[in-house]
């Protein structure tokens, strides 16, 4: 039924992020408001089977996590505030497996004192992985930036190699397009910007400034020029780069309240979104914006 849930999970402590593991389909990573992360499986019960170590995680509320392609599949990242990201093994939960600082000021010979490490670190806001590129991933920040990371690298700058200024204030959402996987798309201020990975520079596209802070945005998982936005006075907007690049070919009144973040099922048709109230909606979208043309990957690529 849609009114009551299939399965209801407990914490000790409020949940901030929590995603399905990208295999099985029983297991769930979340964090948590304390900085800690915890795992569920359905089949045992509605409980954490595993929860970190209070000292070894994070500061502040974790604000991202995503599960990481592994040898064993049973790695996942997380995310916050704080600064950091940690790589963590559900395995052995006590305690991440890697952790890596976001102040790219520091050097292999720095002397200098933790707590400036920490004021210089930049916050988290939001994290996108991507199976098909294994080794990296891209950090949004709360200051504006995007960073592109490496997990081979050694040091702070090596596993950050790249940096791009995308937006005055915070990143609310950064995602690569499934079928472009060197172009990106970016949310923040009033914007949704479209960047390439080679242009460091300045964004390749960009949209009006809305009189309404975006709050969320993804690239359709089967339309590679399809992207969907959502906004605090409660719209959905679908935009197609290939017919408009100013204005949205459609908006959507989905909530009375601001909608939080939005999901794109892997087959295209189907987008979950969220709003602040705590209610969910699920959105067919018709065959136009799922199945694309057969000159479109062309007409992108040029």
């Amino acid at each position: 039924m849609f009114t009551s849930p299939h399965f209801t999970i407990e914490s000790q402590y409020p949940i901030t992020k929590i995603e399905f593991h990208h295999r099985d389909g029983q297991l769930l990573a979340g964090g948590l408001m304390n900085g800690q992360v915890a795992l569920w499986d359905m089949r045992t019960s509605s409980t954490n089977v595993g929860i970190s170590d209070i000292r070894n995680g994070h500061r502040d509320p974790v604000l991202s996590l995503k599960w990481i392609q592994s040898k064993t599949n049973s790695e996942f990242l997380t995310g916050s505030s704080d600064g950091q990201i940690m790589w963590w093994d559900i395995r052995n939960l006590k305690e991440p497996t890697d952790t890596v600082l976001l102040d790219l000021s520091q050097s292999d010979v720095d002397d200098t004192p933790e707590w400036i490490h920490w004021g210089r670190s930049h916050a988290v806001a939001c994290i996108d992985y991507h199976f098909s590129i294994p080794i990296r991933f891209m950090i949004g920040t709360k200051s504006g930036y995007v960073f592109d990371g490496n997990r081979k690298g050694k040091t702070v700058l090596e596993k950050i190699p790249t940096t791009y200024k995308c937006h005055y204030g915070q990143v609310y959402s950064v995602h690569r397009n499934p079928a472009f996987l060197k172009n990106f798309l970016t949310i923040g201020d009033w914007q949704a910007k479209i960047w390439a990975e080679e242009t460091k520079e300045s964004q390749i596209m960009w949209t009006k400034n809305y009189d309404i802070r975006l709050t969320d945005g993804q690239w359709s998982n089967s339309k590679p020029s399809v992207f969907y936005t959502t906004r605090s006075d409660g719209f959905m907007d679908c935009w197609d780069v290939l017919q408009h690049q100013t204005k949205p070919i459609l908006s959507i009144k989905v909530s009375d309240n601001r909608l939080n973040c939005i999901k794109c099922h892997e087959d295209g048709a189907l987008i979950a979104v969220g709003d602040e109230c705590g209610k969910a909606r699920v959105i067919e979208m018709n065959d136009w914006f799922v199945t694309p043309g057969p000159y479109d990957r062309a007409r992108l690529t040029a």
